[in-house]
């Protein structure tokens, strides 16, 4: 009805006569708008005082009392993370890598009141866990001298950094980065505890290594430069291979004179001074768990002539003229030869190399090869 409309007069009558009629009986009460439950608890299940950064979270709030029409927190959450304004739901995931631990005040408000909720919690990445060596299990037992390759299992984040103490027997390392045990042990240890401590930036975890170096005698020895002749005056170097870690050498019997074992590399040097015939030695390696042995055999002969020459100056001999012309040479020789002959009035000392006598005929250009021998072998030049 319009708000001139006739009628809206005798509605005012007829509420006023009942609302005499009314209070006449005692039974009238003003009419007054309903009142609005405020809020009483809000709570958050399943909150966390560590969140990992990057992990979702979807935390519903659960209320007593009146309905809540509108949600509010300070201070504000961690960037990657909401309150929804109408239902109080937190959500996402958190983005920082670090949010020290704070608390987080919600607010519910209605018309008739509020409530409010405390979340206490930090971002910070969740530590590793159950750090081991199941490889190896709980006692391992490395052998000395041997490569060592041993990988760690890791449960929850992954380790930034590894460290153990005490330091690892020598020759084996931690890599600070992946926590991978390697290298081969230079000492024989005892049994003895390791802790081994993996850590991130959300704490760290520990474990411990019971860890042994045995000692193995030696296996597989031999020399593999041995050769079956070897010559008087020439240097030699024989290097051994063994497999394990020998603390001493020796030798059966004597080497030949001028040939030394080094007791403490097992390398056999030297140059021997005398022929020898071919025969063995029985070398041996030792530690304190055990020996290997090898033979080795050869002869040392006379070494065959080097370097043969003959000056070239001592060769410009005169038609007629005694002349004398010895050679330089290395080693020892037992004859000499020469090819072709040697001009008429010359001829070489087989003994001693030397060329002797007076030339009685003219050569140009001719050539001859000389050759010193002994029982290894020869060295040849060319006179002209």
């Amino acid at each position: 009805m319009h708000a001139k409309d006739l009628r809206w007069g005798h509605l005012r009558s007829v509420v006023a006569t009942i609302e005499s009629v009314l209070k006449d009986l005692g039974t009238f009460k003003p009419w007054a708008p309903p009142s609005v439950r405020a809020p009483e608890r809000i709570a958050y299940r399943g909150v966390r005082r560590r969140l990992s950064p990057g992990r979702r979270v979807n935390w519903r709030p659960d209320i007593e009392g009146g309905d809540v029409q509108s949600f509010e927190v300070v201070p504000p959450l961690p960037v990657g993370m909401e309150l929804a304004a109408t239902t109080g739901l937190i959500f996402g995931a958190p983005s920082q890598s670090l949010v020290d631990e704070t608390a987080y005040t919600v607010t519910g408000r209605n018309a008739g009141g509020e409530a409010q909720a405390e979340l206490v919690f930090g971002v910070r990445e969740a530590p590793p866990q159950a750090v081991g060596y199941p490889a190896h299990g709980e006692r391992c037992q490395v052998v000395q001298g041997e490569e060592l390759s041993m990988s760690p299992s890791v449960q929850g984040n992954t380790p930034l950094t590894w460290r153990v103490s005490p330091s690892l027997p020598d020759g084996l390392d931690l890599d600070a980065n992946s926590g991978l045990i390697s290298g081969a042990a230079t000492v024989a240890t005892e049994s003895r505890e390791y802790e081994i401590v993996a850590s991130n930036a959300g704490g760290e975890t520990r474990t411990v290594l019971n860890l042994e170096v045995l000692m193995t005698p030696p296996t597989a020895l031999a020399y593999p430069g041995v050769h079956s002749q070897f010559f008087a005056g020439r240097d030699i170097e024989l290097a051994p291979t063994v497999h394990g870690k020998p603390t001493g050498w020796s030798v059966e019997p004597a080497l030949p004179e001028g040939l030394l074992l080094d007791p403490a590399s097992g390398v056999i040097r030297g140059a021997p001074t005398a022929v020898s015939a071919h025969r063995s030695w029985s070398v041996a390696a030792t530690n304190a768990a055990g020996s290997a042995s090898c033979e080795i055999a050869f002869a040392v002969d006379m070494a065959p002539p080097e370097a043969l020459e003959y000056a070239a100056a001592d060769l410009e001999l005169q038609l007629l003229h005694p002349a004398s012309v010895r050679p330089r040479f290395q080693g020892l020789v037992d004859s000499f030869s020469v090819a072709p002959d040697l001009p008429a009035g010359l001829a070489l000392d087989t003994s001693v190399g030397e060329i002797g006598g007076a030339p009685t005929e003219l050569v140009d250009g001719a050539s001859f090869e000389i050759t010193a021998r002994n029982a290894s072998g020869c060295a040849t030049t060319s006179v002209t």
